[in-house]
């Protein structure tokens, strides 16, 4: 649905989705959730909304114990979707969107920001942070079960906005993500020898250093593999 076009050319669907298209994947899939339970949901103050939050998310968790991946991503998504979410700025669009069928493209003009009600923003934002980072870090992890390391990446660059540095794991798992990818540059292993660094360098955890070293031994193999093709083409010649 998001990439409809209606009757705009390429570049001005592309001019006119620079917000959408920056959004990572389980924020876009947040204006799918317009059911009248999380309606209803998101219009509570915020330990009313953690209630329902915190049942969804455990049913995720049981979910990822018993490796059903793709079932646990729904779950989290749908509860990160309560405290944090897009909706369209028109509310009959908003209501009709998964019934009425339209091949109207959808725009940054269409969608808003939205987040739940903090009644006490000095005395409950961390906790509301704290929901979003752990909702992150779970749907990080479930990803990278799945291989999934853009979708990795991008829950923990927003988890790295809200924690900043308070959370080494963070670094710590983005570095795999771009390690354990095969598809990674040789700038990608590189991003992910700085974020281990940094994981080491807030907490020296040895699952850290474990991973440190086998990156490290990836990073030099793949120096000698480049060097040994090198080698071969000049032989040839």
């Amino acid at each position: 649905m998001f990439d409809l076009r209606g009757g705009l050319s390429k570049e001005d669907f592309a001019e006119k989705t620079k917000l959408l298209s920056s959004l990572p994947r389980h924020m876009k899939y947040t204006l799918f959730h317009n059911d009248e339970k999380i309606k209803k949901v998101r219009t509570k103050e915020f330990p009313l909304v953690f209630f329902v939050y915190d049942e969804v998310k455990d049913k995720g968790n049981k979910l990822f114990k018993k490796k059903k991946f793709r079932e646990a991503i729904d779950y989290y998504i749908y509860a990160y979707s309560m405290m944090k979410w897009i909706q369209f700025k028109d509310e009959k669009k908003n209501s009709e969107f998964l019934t009425v069928p339209s091949l109207d493209p959808i725009l940054d003009d269409d969608i808003k920001d939205c987040k739940c009600y903090l009644d006490d923003v000095a005395v409950e934002e961390d906790s509301y942070n704290a929901c979003i980072v752990f909702l992150l870090m779970s749907l990080a992890s479930a990803y990278m079960e799945l291989r999934h390391y853009s979708e990795v990446i991008q829950c923990l660059n927003e988890s790295l906005t809200i924690a900043g540095d308070k959370v080494p794991d963070i670094y710590f798992r983005r570095s795999q993500a771009r390690t354990y990818n095969r598809g990674s540059s040789d700038e990608e292993l590189t991003l992910a020898k700085e974020d281990i660094e940094k994981a080491i360098s807030l907490k020296k955890e040895i699952i850290y250093v474990e991973h440190q070293e086998r990156l490290l031994k990836i990073i030099e193999e793949r120096k000698k593999n480049e060097f040994d093709r090198i080698e071969s083409k000049i032989s040839m010649k």
